[in-house]
């Protein structure tokens, strides 16, 4: 089963989609897709896979799911695959890792309760509150440092290299690298939208890609039977529930790794034990499996806070309803490698500097890319 997931709104734009779309015109109708193979309503394990949560990076994971489709698998009984394609399409169409309003989607499905279940405007507090009043203290002190108001104009390497490395030499490696990438939610100004995008920026809210991907959970959830019929306070339970969100950029170039959590959000067992138990990855074997709490000793993986592996599920499990839920569960990101963690965070802030002045000087954003051509049709 195939569905389209089209954004509600596409004028007015505050943040970046804005800087291509001709006054009075409409910004270019992009949406979501989504994929359900096997019986969803009664299946007893679900895997969920997700593509595309940051833009530029979601041409991988479309691939695997294409492939996927293509090979047109036969799937056992009581086995159900739900495929969420382009969760940021428009950073996906703008070759650019937030979305439209300049937030770290991925940053985004910030959840309430223990274990991130229940959300946030159903629950006593503000789970955006919580995360603004919980900021990291280190990233505070280097933010400048992040976020510069322009690129340097000569030796831009030398400059982010001694940056970089006094950095480095006061707070570490790896609780710098936490600080910076595990996502903060406080912006210098009153707005809500960045008029130019600080890296891992989480929001102040929920954003549309993230409100159509729980809104597309949660429909799946409420077409699950109820056990005891209308007398049933929850839907059928799942025995078995995993979700992988591909993305590339960390790790050595050409690796594929399996991020995991220190913790399961849905046993509070251990991340890694979980994925190489499902996954048969064993140590030193491909795909190598690292946990988040790896990043206090130089780890490719950190902790992110709003993390899509940390919001979807959860959405799931609680659309499920009271006495329902999943009894194993898990969630991993998959990682193709392709540059060093500082080799990144060097490309990632050089081009959210060049937007930043150009913003204030009152220039318009570069132009995506042009598209590739279409590949040529197979023998």
């Amino acid at each position: 089963r195939l569905e389209t997931l089209p954004y509600p709104s596409t004028e007015g734009f505050e943040g970046l989609w804005a800087d291509h779309v001709p006054p009075g015109a409409r910004a270019p109708a992009l949406s979501i897709d989504a994929a359900v193979l096997g019986d969803a309503r009664r299946a007893r394990c679900l895997l969920l896979h997700t593509s595309g949560v940051h833009g530029v990076e979601g041409f991988a994971g479309s691939a695997i799911q294409v492939a996927f489709l293509q090979k047109q698998p036969t799937l056992p009984p009581g086995v159900a695959v739900v495929l969420l394609h382009a969760l940021n399409a428009h950073g996906m169409a703008e070759g650019r890792r937030w979305n439209e309003r300049g937030v770290d989607l991925n940053r985004n499905w910030a959840v309430a309760g223990p274990g991130g279940r229940g959300r946030g405007r159903g629950a006593d507090r503000d789970p955006f509150e919580a995360l603004r009043e919980g900021g990291d203290p280190v990233y505070a002190k280097v933010e400048g440092v992040v976020n510069p108001a322009a690129p340097a104009a000569l030796c831009a390497a030398l400059e982010f290299a001694c940056s970089a490395a006094a950095a480095v030499a006061r707070h570490g490696y790896g609780a710098l690298k936490q600080a910076v990438a595990g996502g903060h939610y406080r912006l210098p100004g009153p707005e809500s939208v960045p008029e130019a995008p600080p890296l891992f920026y989480g929001g102040a809210e929920w954003e549309q890609s993230t409100r159509l991907a729980a809104q597309c959970l949660r429909r799946l959830a409420a077409s699950r039977p109820r056990p005891l019929g209308l007398l049933s306070p929850g839907r059928a339970p799942l025995a078995r529930a995993w979700h992988v969100d591909v993305h590339t950029g960390l790790g050595p170039f050409g690796e594929d790794a399996l991020l995991a959590f220190d913790d399961d959000w849905a046993t509070g067992e251990g991340g890694e034990h979980r994925a190489r138990e499902v996954f048969g990855s064993s140590p030193g074997s491909a795909p190598r499996v690292e946990v988040a709490g790896d990043a206090r000793q130089g780890g490719t993986a950190y902790q992110v806070r709003g993390a899509c592996v940390r919001g979807a599920l959860p959405t799931l499990v609680e659309a499920l309803g009271a006495g329902s839920g999943v009894r194993k569960a898990g969630s991993v990101v998959q990682e193709f490698g392709t540059f060093g963690n500082l080799a990144m965070l060097r490309a990632l802030r050089d081009e959210a500097a060049l937007l930043r002045q150009a913003r204030a000087q009152g220039l318009r954003a570069p132009p995506p890319p042009p598209p590739l051509p279409p590949p040529p049709p197979p023998p």
